[in-house]
């Protein structure tokens, strides 16, 4: 299992990298367009959607390895590793909310369930 998740961090951080490179083609088609009197259509829009999306594909590689910078000295300062961190980290979230992330999160979990049994429920009639 930790096998197939590491390549699948692994695919993701290349695929990241990926959209960098096309970031920097929308990037500098956009440039070169103004430059030369030609537009095309979307390069900034298409520009921001490839960086998000190399942001969020590149997340879970880098913090498994340990290099995003502002994570690893948070942690680091505050002595949280392995099994500890899950636990820590939400309870430094309820602690800068004052609790609402707390209820936040249960109104969520009870919502999801409400909703899993809507679909449990219009699935068995459709079934029937």
């Amino acid at each position: 299992m930790r096998r197939g998740l590491d390549a699948l961090y692994d695919a993701a951080a290349y695929l990241a990298a990926l959209f960098l490179v096309g970031t920097l083609v929308m990037v500098l088609l956009g440039i070169f367009g103004r430059l030369l009197s030609f537009q095309v259509r979307g390069t900034d829009a298409y520009s921001g959607y490839l960086m998000a999306g190399a942001g969020f594909l590149a997340l879970a590689h880098t913090l498994m390895r340990g290099e995003h910078i502002r994570v690893t000295l948070v942690l680091e300062h505050a002595g949280v590793a392995g099994k500890r961190l899950t636990p820590f980290l939400l309870a430094r979230l309820a602690d800068v909310t004052a609790g609402r992330s707390i209820r936040a999160n249960r109104a969520l979990a009870l919502n999801n369930a409400r909703v899993a049994a809507e679909i449990a429920v219009a699935i068995a009639a459709d079934r029937a």
